[in-house]
């Protein structure tokens, strides 16, 4: 049961949210094909020598870095796009699977024929940024985590999920605010929380319902390892944080560290954008450096 609770609040809160006082900015999308036609949406603006790729995670889109985007287009190039099944994407695709989304990934990366990358992935972005990068090893120069690769050793099975996976084939929106309202630690987020389900619920639901099976013996250190790139992660420290990150197991694996957001939940750039943007920063410029 706990495990199954942990995998709630880890993989099933990942919806697009943002802690808007203001209206939304309007993003002007473009669109690429996955390798599969399904059509891909995309922003991309900014400018710079080192482009920023935001991955967002399940049943999220490209609005809930919307902090981020406004922050760092200052500096870099930054794109953002919606994952297959995920906002103004596409759906319809045979398999939902890690590998077709990092290849999402790959497709916008190399229609726009960026040079020097560093991916920023939440959650679910976390491993497709990872698979994503060993199929670019020319262009992606490090990735950034947010909430996400906690533990390179531990898999889930599929009697650890059972539960979890039919509770959401059975009441896919209450499953999703309860795990939802778990997710969120911010004080006062009630809207935010609200915004997150709003924009969760939009999501293809053949996609939101497979998508969480490929988790399903999971192998994340050899994700790690074959990426072959510099991880840096951004992750909850918050007191009942969904899962503690393993900093000695994952440096087994890959060069990798972590700083620890305390009053922020899963969804760390969203609770506390102006600190995340900062962490975000500092690992930036050591990305991009010489």
């Amino acid at each position: 049961m706990l495990a199954k609770n942990l995998f709630l609040v880890v993989l099933v809160t990942i919806a697009a949210a943002c802690q808007h006082t203001k209206e939304s900015t309007e993003f002007e999308l473009a669109f690429v094909q996955a390798e599969d036609a399904v059509p891909l949406a995309y922003v991309d603006f900014g400018q710079g020598e080192t482009s920023l790729v935001f991955v967002h995670g399940w049943c999220c889109d490209m609005l809930h870095w919307e902090a981020q985007l406004e922050e760092f287009k200052k500096d870099y190039r930054v794109v953002a796009l919606d994952l297959g099944g995920h906002g103004a994407s596409g759906a319809g695709r045979a398999q939902w699977t890690l590998e077709s989304l990092g290849k999402d990934v790959q497709a916008v990366v190399e229609h726009l024929d960026l040079k020097q990358v560093i991916l920023v992935g939440h959650s679910l972005g976390g491993p497709v940024s990872l698979i994503a990068a060993k199929q670019m090893p020319q262009r992606v120069r490090g990735i950034v985590g947010v909430d996400c690769l906690h533990d390179a050793e531990f898999e889930f099975t599929e009697e650890m999920l059972a539960g979890m996976l039919q509770a959401f084939d059975d009441d896919f929106a209450g499953s999703l605010e309860g795990s939802i309202r778990a997710g969120v630690q911010a004080e006062g987020s009630e809207a935010l929380e609200n915004w997150i389900l709003e924009r969760g619920l939009l999501v293809d639901r053949a996609a939101a319902v497979a998508i969480p099976r490929a988790y399903i013996g999971l192998n994340v250190g050899e994700l790690l390892a074959s990426a072959k790139v510099p991880v840096r992660c951004i992750n909850s420290g918050y007191p009942n944080a969904s899962m503690p990150t393993n900093v000695e197991v994952n440096q087994r694996y890959a060069d990798f560290e972590v700083v620890l957001v305390e009053d922020a939940g899963h969804f760390v750039m969203l609770e506390q954008p102006a600190e995340f943007n900062a962490l975000l920063r500092t690992f930036l410029e050591e990305l991009s450096g010489p």
